[in-house]
């Protein structure tokens, strides 16, 4: 979850899926090639670079550079990206849980349980 430093920069919308163009190109979190091209593309229509987007999410601009890109492995832990997809799909005025079904979708989680509970 995103730190809340208590400052907005005047006229950015941080949408969350409410009012606004928030709801507008939700479609496009299923119809693109991948999730990461989805905030790419709604970022350059918004006229929106990876440093803006990073003082309002709080989430480091490399860190969205690698989603926009889809190279997760250069994310933290799967919990924090879950949490940088839902905070850059917010900060877009996309659907933030649409974006982590979209996440979880395309990027399952690796590694089946065996018995005992430990992952193979």
């Amino acid at each position: 979850m995103p730190v809340d430093a208590g400052v907005m920069n005047p006229g950015y919308d941080l949408g969350h899926g409410r009012g606004g163009d928030a709801g507008r190109g939700n479609d496009s979190l299923e119809t693109a090639e991948s999730l990461g091209a989805a905030f790419r593309a709604r970022r350059e229509a918004r006229g929106q670079d990876l440093d803006q987007l990073s003082l309002a999410t709080r989430i480091r601009p490399q860190y969205l550079a690698a989603i926009e890109a889809m190279r997760l492995d250069e994310l933290p832990s799967r919990p924090f990206a879950i949490g940088y997809v839902r905070a850059y799909a917010g900060a877009l005025g996309l659907d933030p849980e649409e974006a982590v079904q979209r996440y979880k979708r395309d990027v399952p989680e690796t590694g089946a349980v065996r018995a005992g509970g430990r992952r193979a």
